[in-house]
């Protein structure tokens, strides 16, 4: 999903956004290397050596590029040889990021759409800790349907606090009855995730006022080095940001291998 340049509109993938993922994937076969966990990046001549663990087995690989797009906060877990320039080491830990909780509740009835009139992505803002409630099912025919909360900063770290993954479902599901009462009776299923994990840190980077200079140095290449992500665009929170920092990314290798920018990378 991503928004549009005037920022009134929400893009989104028909039969749903997993599908851009599931593109790549199928395009890349088996150079997609899952469950490894990138432990050093080496500088040696002119070739970068990456070092991974997957399970008990350590590996490497070496590569004339090599394109950081790991969330800036796990950038210092990396052993970088020769290190980081200390700006940008400085920038990825001055940069926060936000805590973001995620619920979803699947209903056999659109009864917001069918009952209550409702149109559109976003269907409810409420005051809360659930905060604003998404149609995810828009694009979607049937009756079926599945709203889905967004929680940030300080409401998805009380969220994260609940028990259990079935109280959490259980609260926002008790919140969506108070004003939709018809909810329960539709409820089907529901989860929770947090993206309060060792592997991203949180949902996205906020960045605080007058702090907006660290997305230079964040973008910066560091000697064969390159980064992105979407918090090196102005779009941070949106795959189209994401999206925008590997163009900008695959311009800046072909630039500096005096290549085309037609040119294609494989």
């Amino acid at each position: 999903m991503r928004r549009d340049t005037s920022g009134t509109q929400s893009l989104a993938i028909l039969g749903g956004n997993d599908r851009l993922t599931s593109a790549f994937a199928q395009a890349l076969g088996d150079r997609v290397m899952i469950d490894a966990c990138v432990r050093s990046i080496q500088r040696c001549g002119p070739k970068i050596t990456v070092g991974y663990t997957s399970g008990d087995r350590a590996g490497w690989v070496d590569a004339d590029v090599v394109v950081c797009a790991l969330p800036h906060r796990l950038l210092a877990e990396i052993h970088f040889d020769p290190p980081l320039t200390s700006a940008k080491q400085a920038a990825a830990q001055a940069l926060p990021m936000l805590a973001v909780t995620r619920l979803n509740f699947q209903f056999s009835r659109r009864f917001w759409n069918l009952d209550e009139g409702l149109r559109g992505l976003l269907v409810a803002c409420t005051t809360s800790p659930i905060e604003r409630l998404w149609d995810l099912s828009v694009l979607q025919s049937g009756e079926r349907g599945i709203l889905t909360a967004y929680v940030q900063h300080k409401n998805a770290d009380w969220l994260d606090g609940l028990s259990s993954d079935a109280a959490r479902v259980e609260y926002g599901l008790s919140v969506i009855e108070s004003f939709w009462p018809a909810a329960r009776r539709y409820f089907l299923q529901g989860n929770s995730f947090s993206w309060q994990q060792p592997w991203t840190r949180g949902g996205w980077a906020v960045y605080p006022p007058g702090q907006l200079h660290l997305m230079s140095l964040l973008q910066q290449a560091d000697r064969g080095i390159h980064f992105a992500g979407d918090y090196t665009s102005l779009h941070v929170g949106w795959a189209q940001g994401a999206l925008e920092s590997a163009h900008c990314v695959a311009a800046e290798i072909l630039v500096g291998n005096g290549r085309a920018l037609g040119s294609s990378i494989v």
